[in-house]
């Protein structure tokens, strides 16, 4: 049987407020931002990160959204593979994930928009991210690609968005989302 919300935050509280709490503080009081959450038991092949990439988010409320994965991996589990199968084993070993903010956004449509092309510069890259939105899940084809970036200017525009947004990256990283 799994565990109730009451009994993770009992047993998981403390670990999964820090890992909450960290990715808080490097949103910077960002409206919206763009996030990575990541193995750190698995080395990133590309050196980029500290730990392999494995899901792409986006969210105004960084540290309740880092709780409810956490939480909902531990309470509800998941199919073989999936986000929260994978969480729920990385929390329980005792290897938590960890979450880089890669992006911040001055809004909810910007930063979707950004959150789909850090999945597709991730995927291009060869990261198995367990995405499961259809344009985050795979890479998009030249014809999804354009279409996507149609929309995503047109959505800019429209809203006086300048792109892009503020990056944040990894220390050694150069990853360009748009490139």
């Amino acid at each position: 049987m799994l565990p109730t919300r009451a009994k993770v935050r009992e047993i998981y509280g403390e670990q999964i407020e820090a890992i909450a709490k960290n990715a808080h503080n490097q949103a910077l009081g960002a409206a919206y931002v763009v996030y990575v959450i990541l193995d750190q038991t698995r080395l990133d092949p590309n050196g980029l990160f500290a730990g392999t990439p494995i899901y792409v988010g986006q969210s105004g409320r960084i540290h309740d959204r880092i709780v409810d994965h956490c939480q909902a991996a531990l309470v509800y589990g998941g199919g073989e593979g999936s986000l929260k199968a994978t969480l729920a084993d990385m929390i329980e070993s005792g290897n938590p994930p960890s979450v880089k903010v890669v992006q911040l956004c001055d809004g909810k449509d910007s930063s979707l928009f950004a959150e789909t092309r850090w999945a597709q510069k991730l995927l291009a890259m060869g990261y198995q991210l367990k995405n499961r939105t259809p344009l985050q899940a795979s890479v998009m084809t030249q014809k999804q690609w354009v279409d996507f970036e149609r929309r995503a200017a047109a959505v800019d525009a429209a809203q006086g968005i300048a792109w892009p947004p503020t990056v944040v990256v990894a220390p050694t990283s150069t990853i360009d989302p748009i490139g």
